[in-house]
C-alpha cells in the first residue's frame, strides 16, 4: 500500500481530482456537504465522465451546510447516467461526516482512494488548511467501493431528485449556514473583483453615438440587439443613460457577479434617482422594486423566472452578453419578452462559437473594439511584441481536450534557461511598470523570485500570496514595485491606469482572456504615452487565437494568410500610434499553419475535442465548412452526427422516424428567408395549430424587428405600421410565398408534404409522438438556425430611383447617379471636371470649384479590410463619416472638410448601400449638402454631419438599418 499526505492549500487539491477523472473508469464520491463554488471546480470534468463511465455521489443535508443549487447541478447529472444520492441527516439523527473520493480503472489497474477532511467547497478545496491521505491500492478501493452499498442501502439514503430538492430548500436557510458564512466563493472574492467607480462627468464620443442609434433604431421598430464596447469605452453607464432616455416603469439588468450588480445599480441610480431599486440574487428577492439587479445564477433558474410574468420588465439589460450561449442566459433571453432588449458585451461576438446575435434578433446595433477605442483617444496606445517563445516547445506539453495540462505546462515554463530569455526581453522592452500574466501559482512564485534575484523589484501576487492585490498596486504606482506577477486576479474587472507594460508569460486557450489581459492596461493616465505588450507565442496552434482576436477573425487559413500578408507589408489596420511587430520565427510558425488544409472530419473531432461538444449545423457551416461536403459521404447533416455517434438516443430515435422531414429542411430551396421566418414562429408556438392571420402578423414584425432580414421585403410593405388594406395584401403575399411554397412545390413534385392549411389553421402534416416532441423540436431549431446562418440575404433595389443630370442638382436630392455623372450634374468644366479625380477616393476635392463630393458605401463586407471605415447615419439627419486611415485633423483634406463654410466650399453627400450586387457596381443616392458639426480621433478622422434635407421615408428604412 502507498499512501502520501494532500495538504491543502500548497497543494489544489481540484486539480488532483480532475487529473483522476481523466484516468478512470469509475468514481465514487462520498461527503458531508457540496459548496457550489467547489463544485464548479470539478463539474465540467464530471459531466463528460458521466457521458462514457460510472460516476457515484452521495452528500448529506448534515448540518443544513449543503447548498440547494449545488444539488441542482448534480441533478443535471443524472440526466447522462450518473447515480447521486441524499443521505437524510436531519430525519436518521444521524451525523453524515465523510469526505471521501475514489478512482479506478479496471483495464490499466488504476486504483487511488482520498479520504481526509475536505468536503466539495472552493476553500476545501484551494485555501482552508485540510489534511487528505491519498492511498495508491487495489484492494483498498475495492474495499471502500464495497462499504458504498452499505450506505446506499440505508433506509434514509435516497435517489436525488427535484422534490427532494424543493423540499429540503424549504429547511434551509442560507443566512444560518455558518459554514458557508465562512466559504469564501469564488464569484464574489473582492480579493479578485474590483469595480473602480469613476465619476461621470458626460458621455464620451462613442456613448453619444450609441446613444443617437439606439434611439433612432427605436424610432423604427428595433426592439431588441446587441452593443459590442471594449473595455474602459463605458457600456454600463451608456445602458443607463439609455434607459433614462427609454422611462421604463419596471427595468431588469442581468449579470454573474455581485459585484457587478453593485456598480451598476449606483450608476443608473445616478441618473434615475426617484426609481426603487432591488436586488434579486440568493436570498435577497427584492421583486416589488422598480428596477432589478438580479445574478443569473439566480434568476435563470425556471422557478424563479416563473414567479415574473412575461412582459412584466419594459427594459432588459444582460451584460457579459457573450455567455448567452449558456442554458441559464437562453432560458432567461427566451423567457421575457420587454418592450426593449439591450445586449452588452466586451468581447468579440463569436468568442464561444456561438452566433450571439441570433438572440437579439440579429441586430448589432453598435459596435467599437479596443483599436476603435485607441482610435478615438479613449484608450492608450499600444505597442505590441510577438517574441518567438523558443525555450518551450508546446507540442511535447500534454493537451487535454482544450488547454494544457496545469502541471506538465508549468514544469516546462519553470526553466532558468526561459527565465533568462524571458528577463532579457522584459529589460529591452519594459518601460516603468509591468503586471506580467503566468500560467499558475508556482509559475508565478517561479519568475518572480528569478528577477529578485536579478536585483528587480519584484512581486507574486495570487490567491495564496502575503502580498495583498490593492497594496501590490499602490506600491506599483508610486514606484517601490518594478513588477507584479500573477495567475487571474487582474483578467477582469479593476483598473490600472498605472501600468505601461504588459507581459504574457502563458498560453491563453480562450480569446477573451487574451483580449482582457491585453486591456489590462490601456486605461489612459496622465504621463502615460502608450503601452508596451510583451508576449511570448509558441509553436502550438492555441497561440494562432491571439491574433485572430487583436484583429477580429475567424482563425482559418485564409484568413491567416491574409493577416501575414498585411503584418508584412506594414498594412495592418492599426491606428498610426500603434504597433504590431511578430519575430520572423513566429511568422514562419504562422504562415505553416496557413498552409496546411484539413479535411472536416479532423476539423469536425478537433472543434468537439476542445469545446466538449459536438458542433451545432450552423457551427459547422461558420466555423468548418459546408454541410453539402457532408451530404455527399452521409446523406444529411444528422445522418453524419448520428455516424459520429454525437446524437443522443432520443435524438437517433427521432431521426430515424422523421428523416425525411429534416433533410427537407435542411436542403430545401430559398430564394428569401421567409419560409424559415415562418417556420421559428411555428416552432416558437410549440409546433401547435397557427392561425395564418396570427402567423401573417408575427412574420411581418419579424421582419420589421431584424435589421438584415428587412432588405428581404418588398417595398411597398417597408412601413413601421399597416393599415387594413396593406395588411389585406401583406396577407396574400405571405400565403403565396412562403405558406403554399412550403406545400405546393413537394405536391407538384409529387413529395411528401410536411405542412397543411385549413380552416385559416397552418399545421404540421404528420403526427410527432409526444415523447419525442422536445427532441424533434430542439433538431427543428438547429436546422433553421443553420439556414439563417447559411442564407444569403437578396436586397430589394426599388428605393434606387436614377436621376436626370440635365436637371439642377438641388432638384435631384435622393436619386441615384455614378460616379462619372457628377461633372454633369453640377455643370463642372475644364480640369476639375476630369473623370479620373471622381473614381480614385470616397473624399473628392475637385480643384478650382466651390464644390466637393463625399461618397460611402454603407455595407462594406465585399470591401478590403482597410477600406471599410466606419461610416453610418445616425438618424435621418445626423451622419457620421470616417476618413482615409492616413487623414489627420491637420491636413488639407481634413481643413477642407472643417472649414467648408468659412471657405465656401459645399460638401455634397453621396450613400449607397452596397458597392455590388452579382458583379453590377451600384449607383450613388444623392442626399444633398452636409454641414460639419465636430470633429475627433487622428489616422482617421471621425466627422458629424447634419444633413440639410433630411433622408426620405423610403431612404431611412433602407439606409438606418445596417
Amino acid at each position: 500500500m502507498v499512501s502520501k499526505l494532500i495538504d491543502i492549500p500548497n497543494n489544489q487539491l481540484e486539480e488532483i481530482i480532475n487529473n483522476y477523472i481523466d484516468q478512470s473508469d469509475e468514481v465514487v464520491i462520498m461527503v458531508s456537504f457540496v459548496f457550489e463554488g467547489g463544485l464548479n471546480l470539478i463539474f465540467d470534468k464530471l459531466k463528460k465522465f458521466s457521458t462514457k463511465h460510472k460516476l457515484t455521489v452521495v452528500t448529506s443535508n448534515y448540518l443544513k451546510s449543503t447548498e440547494p443549487n449545488a444539488l441542482r447541478k448534480l441533478l443535471e447529472l443524472t440526466s447522462l447516467g450518473a447515480k447521486i444520492y441524499l443521505f437524510d441527516s436531519l430525519e436518521s439523527n444521524q451525523n453524515f461526516h465523510i469526505k471521501s473520493y475514489s478512482f479506478s480503472n479496471a483495464s490499466t489497474n488504476f486504483s487511488r482512494c482520498i479520504i481526509g477532511s475536505s468536503n466539495i467547497s472552493f476553500c476545501a478545496f484551494k485555501k482552508s488548511y485540510e489534511f487528505n491521505v491519498e492511498i495508491e491500492d487495489k484492494d483498498f478501493v475495492n474495499d471502500f467501493n464495497k462499504k458504498l452499498l452499505d450506505i446506499l442501502s440505508h433506509p434514509f439514503t435516497s435517489e436525488l431528485s427535484a422534490e427532494i430538492i424543493e423540499q429540503y430548500e424549504e429547511l434551509y436557510n442560507e443566512k444560518n449556514n455558518f459554514i458557508l458564512q465562512s466559504e469564501e466563493n469564488p464569484n464574489e472574492d473582492t480579493s479578485k473583483v474590483h469595480i473602480e467607480v469613476i465619476p461621470y462627468k458626460e458621455p464620451n464620443i462613442v456613448q453619444k453615438d450609441a446613444l443617437e442609434i439606439l434611439n433612432s433604431d427605436r424610432e423604427l421598430g428595433i426592439n431588441k440587439g446587441l452593443v459590442v464596447m471594449a473595455t474602459g469605452l463605458g457600456k454600463t453607464i451608456l445602458a443607463a443613460l439609455d434607459a433614462a432616455s427609454f422611462k421604463p416603469n419596471r427595468l431588469l439588468f442581468v449579470a454573474h457577479r455581485e459585484e457587478i450588480l453593485k456598480q451598476s445599480l449606483n450608476s443608473f441610480r445616478m441618473f434615475m434617482p426617484s426609481k426603487s431599486y432591488g436586488y434579486y440574487q440568493g436570498n435577497t428577492k427584492e421583486a416589488d422594486s422598480d428596477f432589478i439587479f438580479a445574478s443569473i445564477q439566480t434568476l435563470g433558474r425556471k422557478n424563479q423566472l416563473e414567479k415574473f410574468d412575461k412582459k412584466h420588465f419594459d427594459y432588459i439589460i444582460v451584460d457579459e452578453f457573450h455567455h448567452v450561449g449558456a442554458r441559464s442566459y437562453k432560458k432567461l433571453v427566451e423567457y421575457f419578452d420587454p418592450t426593449f432588449f439591450l445586449g452588452l458585451t466586451a468581447t468579440p461576438n463569436r468568442t464561444d462559437n456561438i452566433d450571439i446575435l441570433q438572440f437579439c434578433g440579429n441586430n448589432l446595433l453598435y459596435k467599437k473594439d479596443l483599436i476603435d477605442g485607441v482610435k478615438l483617444n479613449l484608450l492608450s496606445s499600444f505597442d505590441y511584441r510577438g517574441i518567438q517563445d523558443k525555450y518551450v516547445d508546446y507540442t511535447k506539453i500534454t493537451w487535454r481536450g482544450n488547454k494544457f495540462d496545469g502541471v506538465d505546462l508549468t514544469n516546462n515554463l519553470n526553466t532558468l534557461k526561459r527565465a533568462k530569455y524571458v528577463f532579457e526581453n522584459w529589460v529591452k522592452h519594459k518601460q516603468t511598470r509591468t503586471l506580467a500574466f503566468c500560467a499558475s501559482i508556482k509559475h508565478c512564485d517561479f519568475m518572480a523570485d528569478y528577477f529578485s534575484k536579478k536585483g528587480i523589484n519584484a512581486v507574486s501576487v495570487h490567491s495564496n500570496s502575503t502580498v495583498k492585490r490593492d497594496i501590490a498596486l499602490k506600491n506599483l504606482s508610486t514606484n517601490e514595485i518594478d513588477i507584479l506577477f500573477s495567475v487571474d486576479l487582474f483578467n477582469e474587472g479593476v483598473d490600472l491606469p498605472v501600468v505601461d507594460t504588459i507581459m504574457m508569460l502563458r498560453p491563453t486557450e480562450s480569446k477573451i482572456i487574451f483580449i482582457q489581459q491585453f486591456g489590462r492596461g490601456l486605461r489612459k493616465a496622465k504621463g502615460k504615452e502608450l503601452v508596451k505588450i510583451i508576449d511570448f507565442i509558441g509553436n502550438h496552434k492555441t497561440f494562432l487565437e491571439k491574433p485572430a482576436a487583436l484583429f477580429d477573425f475567424e482563425l482559418t487559413a485564409n484568413s491567416m494568410k491574409e493577416f501575414i500578408e498585411k503584418h508584412n507589408s506594414e498594412k495592418l489596420d492599426l491606428p498610426a500610434s500603434c504597433r504590431v511587430l511578430y519575430d520572423a520565427e513566429v511568422i514562419d510558425f504562422f504562415n505553416e499553419y496557413s498552409r496546411k488544409r484539413q479535411d472536416f472530419l479532423s476539423l469536425y473531432m478537433e472543434y468537439k475535442s476542445a469545446k466538449e461538444a459536438r458542433p451545432t449545423a450552423s457551427q459547422f457551416y461558420q466555423f468548418i465548412g459546408k454541410l453539402s461536403n457532408v451530404r455527399v459521404g452521409y446523406g444529411s447533416w444528422f445522418e453524419f452526427v448520428d455516424k459520429m455517434g454525437d446524437l443522443s438516443k432520443l435524438e437517433s430515435e427521432c431521426l430515424k422516424k422523421y428523416k425525411m422531414f429534416f433533410i427537407y429542411l435542411e436542403t430545401t430551396k430559398m430564394t428569401k428567408c421567409f419560409k424559415m421566418i415562418t417556420l421559428d414562429i411555428f416552432v416558437k408556438n410549440n409546433l401547435d395549430k397557427i392561425g395564418i392571420e396570427e402567423l401573417c402578423k408575427k412574420s411581418f414584425e419579424y421582419l420589421r424587428q431584424t435589421t438584415n432580414l428587412w432588405n428581404e421585403t418588398a417595398s411597398e410593405f417597408k412601413k413601421d405600421l399597416l393599415n387594413e388594406n396593406e395588411f389585406k395584401k401583406w396577407y396574400k403575399y405571405w400565403v403565396g410565398n412562403p405558406i403554399e411554397a412550403l406545400i405546393k412545390i413537394n405536391k407538384q413534385k409529387k413529395e411528401p408534404v410536411f405542412f397543411a392549411t385549413k380552416s385559416d389553421l397552418f399545421y404540421l402534416n404528420f403526427e410527432v409522438e409526444e415523447s419525442l416532441k422536445s427532441t424533434f423540436i430542439d433538431l427543428l431549431k438547429e436546422l433553421i438556425e443553420y439556414r439563417f446562418a447559411a442564407y444569403k440575404i437578396s436586397f430589394d433595389l426599388s428605393y434606387v430611383e436614377r436621376g436626370d443630370i440635365k436637371q439642377a442638382a438641388k432638384t435631384q436630392i435622393h436619386k441615384a447617379f455614378n460616379k462619372t455623372d457628377i461633372p454633369l450634374l453640377f455643370k463642372i468644366t475644364g480640369e476639375a471636371a476630369k473623370p479620373g479625380i471622381y473614381k480614385m477616393f470616397g473624399h473628392v476635392r475637385p480643384p478650382g470649384i466651390s464644390h466637393q463630393f463625399i461618397f460611402v458605401t454603407l455595407i462594406k463586407s465585399t470591401m478590403a479590410k482597410e477600406h471599410r471605415y466606419h461610416d453610418y447615419f445616425k438618424s435621418d439627419k445626423h451622419f457620421h463619416w470616417q476618413s482615409r486611415n492616413t487623414t489627420t485633423q491637420n491636413s488639407p483634406t481634413a481643413l477642407d472638410v472643417i472649414n467648408h463654410e468659412e471657405n465656401k466650399k459645399d460638401i455634397h453627400l453621396f450613400v449607397r448601400k452596397m458597392d455590388q450586387i452579382e458583379g453590377r457596381a451600384l449607383p450613388f443616392t444623392y442626399c444633398g449638402k452636409v454641414k460639419f458639426i465636430n470633429v475627433s480621433g487622428n489616422g482617421p478622422i471621425n466627422v458629424n454631419f447634419d444633413l440639410e434635407t433630411p433622408l426620405s421615408d423610403r431612404l431611412k428604412q433602407e439606409f438606418l438599418r445596417i
